[in-house]
Parts: C-alpha cells; sequence; structure tokens
C-alpha cells in the first residue's frame, strides 16, 4: 500500500470514528483502552491523554465494569450485549446513565478485543421522570373522584337515600364491582410508579417467614377449594427468621398463590415451599395448570403485560400483579425466577436475603 494510500485510509478511519454519535471505545483482551473517539472524551470530559493505556475500570469507575462483568462473556464467549442499562462517570464526579452496546473483535474464531458504544440516556432518564411524575398526577387525580363516587354509591347500596328496586340494586351492585377494579388499578399503578422512582420504603422489621408462609397459605385454602384445587404447603423444621417488610412479603406470596388457583384446571394441586439456601430464604409457588408459552416468559413482568389464558371464567386482571411483586423482591434485594413449560404447570422461585440489602432507587 502506498503511503498517500495509507493516509487516506488513517484520514478516512478518523473521520469516520469522531462522526459516530456515539461515545466509542475500543478495547484488548485485558480491557485496555487502545482507541476511543472525540464523543468519548466529550462525554466524560476528559483529556487526549487520559485514554490510551489505561484500563476501562480507571475512566469510567463503575463497578459493573470489572473483569467479572458481563464484559469477561464477550471476550471469553463472543457474545455481544445490546442497550444494557449502566451508568459511568465524568471528570467532575457526575453519574451519567448510559445505554451500552458491546461487541467482540474477532480474528477467524479467536476474540482479540472489544468495541463499546456508549449513549448517553440523560434526555431519555428525564423524558421517563417527567412522564412518571405526570402519570402519578394524573392517576392522584383520578383517584379523588373516584373515591368521592364509590362512597356515594355505597351509601345508595344501604339504602341512605332511600328504598331500592331490586333491578336498582342490580345496576349499583354492578357499578361499584367496576368502579372498584378501577380504583384497585389505580392503586396498582400508584405502588408500581413509587417502587420504580424510589418513593416507597419498606418498613423492615424480624419477621418469621414460615409464620407468615402458613397463615397467607390458610387464608387460601377456602378459595382453593371452592375451584376444587388442593392447596398445600411444606415448611422447614427449624424456623426462618429474616429482616423484611412482612405485609409486602405477604403480598408477594398472595399474589402468586392467586394466581396459581386461578389458572389451574380442578382436580389439581398447588404447592408452596419455604426452604432456607445458605443466607437467603427461598418461596416456591408450583401449579399444575397450562404452562405459560415460551414466547411470553420474558414479558410477565412487564408492566400491564397479561397472558392469554384458555381456562374460562377467570377475570382478566391489570397487568401489574407481577410487576409489583418483581418490584417488592427487588426492593429486599431479592430475585424472582419462573420456570414454564405449556402442559407441565408453572413455578416462581423467589429468593429473599435474611439480611435485607435494600436495592430501591435513592
Amino acid at each position: 500500500m502506498s503511503v498517500v494510500k495509507a493516509q487516506s485510509c488513517t484520514w478516512l478511519y478518523q473521520a469516520v470514528k469522531d462522526s459516530i454519535p456515539l461515545a466509542l471505545f475500543i478495547l484488548d483482551c485485558d480491557f485496555v483502552i487502545i482507541d476511543y473517539n472525540r464523543r468519548a472524551q466529550e462525554l466524560l470530559g476528559c483529556q487526549e491523554a487520559d485514554f490510551i493505556g489505561q484500563p476501562i475500570n480507571n475512566i469510567l469507575k463503575e463497578e459493573l465494569w470489572d473483569k467479572n462483568s458481563y464484559l469477561l462473556r464477550v471476550i471469553n464467549e463472543g457474545l455481544f450485549v445490546e442497550n444494557f442499562e449502566s451508568r459511568v462517570f465524568n471528570r467532575r464526579g457526575e453519574k451519567i446513565p448510559v445505554l451500552v452496546n458491546a461487541y467482540p473483535i474477532k480474528e477467524k474464531d479467536l476474540v482479540i478485543g472489544l468495541v463499546i458504544y456508549l449513549a448517553d440516556a440523560r434526555e431519555i432518564k428525564r423524558y421517563e421522570a417527567q412522564k412518571k411524575h405526570f402519570m402519578s398526577m394524573l392517576a392522584h387525580d383520578f383517584k379523588a373522584p373516584l373515591v368521592i363516587t364509590l362512597g356515594f354509591i355505597r351509601r345508595l347500596l344501604e339504602e341512605k337515600a332511600g328504598p331500592l328496586t331490586a333491578k336498582q340494586q342490580t345496576y349499583l351492585e354492578t357499578i361499584s364491582k367496576e368502579l372498584s377494579k378501577l380504583e384497585s388499578l389505580i392503586l396498582s399503578f400508584l405502588d408500581m410508579l413509587r417502587f420504580e422512582t424510589g418513593q416507597y420504603r419498606l418498613q423492615l422489621m424480624p419477621c418469621e417467614l414460615g409464620t407468615m408462609v402458613k397463615e397467607v397459605c390458610e387464608r387460601f385454602k377456602l378459595n382453593a377449594e371452592k375451584s376444587g384445587i388442593s392447596l398445600v404447603y411444606s415448611l422447614p423444621s427449624e424456623g426462618i427468621q429474616i429482616v423484611a417488610d412482612r405485609l409486602q412479603l405477604e403480598r408477594v406470596l398472595s399474589n402468586l398463590i392467586d394466581n396459581a388457583i386461578k389458572y389451574s384446571p380442578e382436580g389439581t394441586e398447588v404447592r408452596v415451599r419455604l426452604l432456607k439456601e445458605n443466607d437467603s430464604a427461598v418461596i416456591e409457588v408450583e401449579d399444575q395448570g397450562q404452562g405459560i408459552p415460551q414466547e411470553a416468559l420474558p414479558h410477565i413482568f412487564d408492566p400491564f403485560y397479561r397472558v392469554k389464558t384458555k381456562k374460562e371464567g377467570v377475570s382478566v386482571g391489570t397487568g401489574l400483579g407481577l410487576t409489583i411483586v418483581k418490584n417488592i423482591v427487588d426492593a429486599h434485594g431479592g430475585n424472582i425466577n419462573v420456570q414454564s413449560k405449556p402442559g407441565q404447570g408453572t413455578v416462581f422461585t423467589v429468593k429473599i436475603p435474611r439480611l435485607c440489602q435494600l436495592r430501591l432507587n435513592k
């Protein structure tokens, strides 16, 4: 290659690199920066000499970037990461939310480095915060007149304004039932926003988990029997003492048991198990229902997502129950997983650390 042609290629590479509207880093297999673009300098407020030869950790100053992170999988397994939410810190120590895309650089089948693109997500986060604030205000504005309306309807049903005909009684009961559903949706939506924005504070105290599981299961036994379903639970011989918000954990378990009963066919069992695993408590709720389609599994914790069911008579929910369940579990520093195959039932597994490590946003 001639000198002129080489210089032309170098100029073109530099021009393309600096025209990319995302912060670009090229790393070797030791996560050392070997190249970057102008947008990376602008995002982090660094000088040119700060980058080359530096480990990416030294520049981004974020624990997610150490060698135990997902970036290691990009190097070791040749995988790629797209739109992963993280954060970096600029020279002034300001926290910047970013969307991360990381791809392996390969020579034949050998990974020799990786390229990382960082998209500044500050405007996105600002817009999301404004949207959540607006939705929260809107939900509050809906809630007030709804509560007043329900109050008057209940007074009418109690015949405080005079006797009702049978038809009037039926109409008012239907109105009250539907408005109660709307009230439940609004309250669930407000709870979801509080968890997502970090406005909800858990009421932590010592909690004997076995007692809580037993009490919740006993409350649901009659409901299960009416549906022709056997609700059984098993507890460890020794109690499991944890520090948690008992009312919120009851809400988690109640939602999972209610769903299991709702989607189980008559004559089957719903099983609830409490286990101790290292420094965590584990609750499993298993049903023998129709299962969840594989394509639906990644979305079942998404707000307003509802899995279609073939079971007759199942009332359609708000699609917020499992979202709130996940928010509560996450807030306790735990995790929730689901395993399901069509026709083979579903198992939800909730793992809560016995010493709660809060994950609510600050």
